[in-house]
């Protein structure tokens, strides 16, 4: 069986995967105590690693935006070509 950490780590990570950016009660939505506390230290973790940016909104929540997401370059060089 996985350690409380470890699975608070899968869990950061789906979260991570899955939608890029999302907020502490995101994160931690239907989590129990101790599992919320495990969480905060693997969330403090990745904010260090550089993994995880937090950005602070206008109320008051912070939002942690995959960093490699935000300076990902999009190739908007896209050409139109009508068929018809």
């Amino acid at each position: 069986l996985p350690t409380l950490y470890e699975y608070a780590q899968y869990l950061f990570n789906n979260t991570l995967r899955a939608h890029g950016a999302f907020t502490w009660k995101q994160l931690v939505h239907l989590k129990k105590n101790d599992l919320k506390e495990t969480m905060r230290v693997v969330l403090k973790e990745q904010i260090d690693a550089g993994v995880v940016s937090a950005i602070k909104l206008a109320d008051g929540q912070n939002l942690y935006v995959d960093v490699t997401a935000i300076e990902q370059q999009l190739d908007t060089d896209f050409g139109l070509k009508i068929l018809s």
